[in-house]
């Protein structure tokens, strides 16, 4: 008679097929969540890391005077004359310098005025600065346009990681301790210590991981850029346009001979505002007649507000804050913030950089564990496993994650495609 605390055969050959695909997401994922979590703790710490090494133009000696920011763009467009100006950010601490940006976001150059005496302090390329090699890096930016498609499809197989090891961490009908399952065994051999660390981590982090995936999408080129952005707009969901460059206001000159008022004005009216950071972001239009965006960069959406101003007037034509963004943009943006350990100040940077950490540590305890537990001289790849039924619900969560995330669907398909063809060849 069975024992009816062993799993049966079916689900012993479900646990392994399972493994398997597991194992093939690991050696495909790990190496990605390790990069990945390396890259974003300095892009949390961004202004940290800028005070830091960076004192040259952000600790000014705070003076009485000022050089018009109109000056300022003159210098900054004569010392940068081969890019395209992308946007101006004058910083509410009196010790910072005023930044131009110049270029593309894949290689950008930054031009760092004194607002004191005008002259420029530096030129950099953003690349050189950590803050943006890291954020960079963690885009994959230089191997556009194909890094946003490698990294949607990389999330997408995280969540499958981690959905498939929870599944593996469970009990199985065996009798169980708490240790190896609720708590590690750290006193154990080398092999049972790294696995513990990796599974019991994992189990207590997996909800946590796929949440950073997930927020991770909206930034993706078919995800987010086709898929939900499509979604919205049919919805009615969507970003509102006032809060984005290309917003269509559009600017009324009062005379044919009309010029567009100069940058200070614009700035002005940003600081009469009183907005929450004091830190503006200015925008000048493409077309003659284009609205300048304004808005505060605070890291936290729920703070930001958003004007489309009349380049010849400075009058709001069009302003859009967080109480007008559709339920579906707020739960999207929110995800954005804490994904990028901006919400609550220095308590999420900690909280973001000790999960960071310990995304690590799972990635190095997994791959430790695989290279203990591999046959001696040659790599331990997933091994086949004879063709099984999957339960009806496993088959449903298959089609829900594919149909949610149609990357992981055709991928999955290719992949069974050719583990078909290894099984074919193996018989």
């Amino acid at each position: 008679m069975p024992d009816p605390a062993s799993p049966s055969p079916d689900q012993t050959a479900l646990h392994r097929w399972l493994w398997r695909w597991h194992g093939y997401a690991g050696l495909f994922v790990i190496p990605f969540i390790f990069f990945m979590s390396l890259t974003g703790i300095p892009y949390v710490w961004e202004h940290e890391l800028e005070d830091f090494f960076h004192p040259e133009y952000r600790a000014l000696t705070p003076q009485a005077q000022r050089v018009s920011y109109e000056q300022q763009l003159a210098t900054a467009i004569a010392a940068c004359p081969e890019k395209e100006l992308g946007f101006i950010r004058v910083d509410g601490d009196p010790r910072h310098a005023t930044q131009f940006w110049f270029g593309e976001w894949a290689n950008p150059t930054s031009v760092f005025i004194n607002p004191y005496d005008g002259n420029v302090i530096t030129k950099m390329n953003e690349w050189t600065r950590l803050s943006h090699a890291a954020i960079a890096l963690h885009g994959l930016v230089f191997v556009e346009p194909y890094g946003s498609w490698f990294l949607e499809l990389l999330a997408c197989w995280g969540i499958v990681l981690c959905l498939t090891g929870v599944y593996l961490w469970w009990p199985r009908g065996q009798k169980w301790s708490v240790w190896g399952v609720f708590l590690p065994r750290l006193r154990s051999d080398g092999r049972t210590r790294w696995r513990d660390l990796h599974a019991v981590t994992g189990f207590y982090f997996a909800a946590v991981l796929v949440f950073y995936f997930i927020t991770g999408l909206p930034w993706t080129a078919f995800w987010g850029g086709k898929l939900l952005t499509g979604i919205q707009e049919a919805t009615g969901q969507g970003y509102p346009h006032c809060m984005t460059t290309e917003s269509g206001h559009v600017s009324t000159p009062p005379a044919q001979d009309a010029k567009p008022l100069p940058i200070d004005a614009f700035v002005s009216f940003g600081l009469a505002q009183n907005l929450p950071g004091h830190n503006l972001t200015i925008e000048l239009p493409k077309s003659p007649t284009g609205a300048v965006h304004l808005s505060n960069n605070t890291g936290s959406t729920a703070t930001e507000r958003h004007f489309q101003l009349d380049a010849f007037t400075a009058h709001p034509l069009g302003t859009a804050d967080w109480l007008d963004m559709p339920a579906s943009q707020k739960a999207v943006m929110l995800g954005i913030d804490l994904h990028e350990g901006q919400l609550f100040g220095r308590v999420t940077q900690v909280l973001s950089t000790l999960l960071a950490l310990t995304f690590m540590l799972l990635a190095g305890a997994a791959l430790l564990m695989w290279w203990k537990r591999r046959p001696q001289g040659r790599l331990d790849w997933p091994r086949l496993v004879p063709r099984i039924t999957l339960p009806l619900n496993m088959k449903a969560a298959v089609v829900v994650l594919s149909l949610f995330l149609p990357l992981f669907g055709l991928s999955i398909l290719l992949a069974m495609a050719l583990d078909r063809l290894a099984d074919y060849k193996s018989a």
